[in-house]
This record gives C-alpha cells, sequence and structure tokens, in this order.
C-alpha cells in the first residue's frame, strides 16, 4: 500500500491540473476568492503561464472582462482546445520565450518540479516593472524545501 500511495504523490506532484474544469462557472474554482485580494494591471495586461486548459484565464475573464488575458503553454493539445473555448493561448515553452511586451499580472499553476525555474522566468522576463505574479506552489515551499512528502 505505501509503494501505490508513493506513487499517487508523484503522479501528483509532477502534474497537477487548475482546480476547475471547462464546464466548471469560473466563480466556483477555487481560486476565484483570491482574485479580488489582487491588484488590477495598470496596463490590462494579464497573463497566464503554463494555462494548461485555461482554468485561471476563466477565473481572471470572469473577474476582469474588459482585461486583455492571455495564456501561454507547451501543449499543443491544450493550446488546441483552449482555442475552441474562445481563449488566447498561445503556444510557447514558457522558459525560453521572450515576448515584445511585459504583463502587469501574472497567473501560473507551474509544473511542480519546473516552478522555480518558471517563476524565476516569469520575474526575469515576462513581469511588468511593479507588476504582480499569483503562483499556485506545491506544498513543500511552505517547509523551505522541494522534496516530497512520500
Amino acid at each position: 500500500m505505501a509503494h501505490r500511495r508513493s506513487s499517487v504523490n508523484r503522479v501528483l506532484r509532477d502534474h497537477y491540473e487548475s482546480p476547475t474544469v471547462p464546464d466548471v462557472e469560473p466563480r466556483r474554482c477555487i481560486v476565484s476568492p483570491l482574485l479580488p485580494l489582487l491588484p488590477y494591471p495598470r496596463d490590462h495586461r494579464v497573463l497566464d503561464v503554463c494555462s494548461g486548459r485555461g482554468a485561471l484565464m476563466r477565473v481572471a475573464l470572469a473577474r476582469w472582462p474588459w482585461a486583455h488575458v492571455r495564456g501561454v503553454e507547451i501543449d499543443s493539445r491544450l493550446v488546441r482546445d483552449g482555442r475552441k473555448a474562445g481563449l488566447d493561448i498561445i503556444r510557447r515553452d514558457v522558459l525560453t520565450w521572450r515576448p515584445r511586451d511585459r504583463f502587469g499580472l501574472i497567473l501560473t499553476n507551474p509544473p511542480f518540479k519546473l516552478w522555480t525555474q518558471i517563476v524565476q522566468v516569469c520575474l526575469d522576463h515576462l513581469l511588468a516593472p511593479g507588476g504582480t505574479i499569483a503562483v499556485l506552489t506545491p506544498s513543500t515551499y511552505t517547509e523551505g524545501s522541494e522534496t516530497s512528502r512520500e
């Protein structure tokens, strides 16, 4: 039993999708109550890094329908699904993507095994001066360690 739990924890740690699905209303998403705590970006530009199926984009658009909300995702299948749903998602590797303009607000639920690198890229190359980044982090972050609790 311990081996099975270890495998499940490893899968959850390595791939965790944003806590909603396209069929769920954005206001019912677990991160929805957190958005009022974030400042609206002065440049009206919101970026969802590692956007997956666009869960965080949907929440941001529900909160700020006038904002320019863009997603960046490496998985072409997820990009295609998001575009079919009417979302502005581009296919790029965020670790090497360098857009011309930066974003006043970045939301991200990155793959946990790459989260520190992705956050660093966001800070160095994607976030506008004075901007805000909101990151869903692995539970080990609060413990000061990135090791898993298997």
